[in-house]
């Protein structure tokens, strides 16, 4: 009854899902599509309707990782009334909590393996978590400083959450104070620079 319940096109997504849960404990080397397939019930060939290889369907997981990941920016920018170098502080906070809360998948979703099977599904899930930042970052800066802020501010994040999985960073205070400091200096000073250059405003 279970396999036959996959047949109505929610197998892929069952998958996924199965993965997602299977990450964090078994890491990447855990997902395999026959290991995957015997979790939800179907016979071995059946993931390769939907996943050509290991590949494909770990650029699926990290698609599924980046869509989670721009939930929680939207939601911690979503403040209403909040100044834009606040949202932008919270958002930043978000992101690492998030690489931090799961980082097997954050470590695949920039995974050279995923990458190498990049889709046009991963790639519309990484711009739409780019997007959240970017236009967080736009409501900070002149128009012709968006792109490098918004770089620099990824930048920023990706390698503070790095540093502290890999706990390459001693922590005196509590880890959620030292990255709210971060990310908060960092929203100030990046406002407080696109302030100070009125004409860049004019300037595309």
């Amino acid at each position: 009854m279970q396999a036959r319940a996959y047949h109505h096109g929610n197998l892929r997504p069952a998958l996924v899902e199965a993965a997602l849960e299977r990450l964090e404990r078994d890491g990447v080397e855990g997902l395999t599509l026959r290991a995957l397939a015997a979790q939800v019930g179907v016979s071995h060939a059946a993931p390769y309707a939907h996943f050509r290889d290991k590949n494909a369907l770990l650029a699926a997981v990290a698609a599924a990782g980046f869509r989670a990941l721009g939930r929680a920016l939207r939601a911690a920018g979503e403040a209403s009334g909040a100044p834009a170098a606040e949202r932008l502080a919270r958002m930043g906070a978000a992101y690492v909590a998030f690489a931090r809360a799961r980082p097997a998948l954050y470590a695949l979703m920039f995974n050279r393996a995923a990458q190498a099977a990049r889709s046009e599904e991963l790639d519309e899930a990484a711009d739409a978590a780019w997007a959240e930042l970017n236009e967080a970052v736009a409501a900070s800066v002149p128009a012709a400083q968006t792109r490098v802020a918004a770089v620099a501010a990824w930048s920023l994040v990706h390698g503070l959450a790095s540093l502290l999985i890999g706990g390459r960073l001693r922590v005196a205070e509590s880890e959620a104070a030292l990255v709210e400091s971060v990310t908060r200096l960092f929203a100030e000073r990046l406002s407080a620079a696109g302030s100070a250059d009125p004409a860049a405003r004019t300037r595309a």
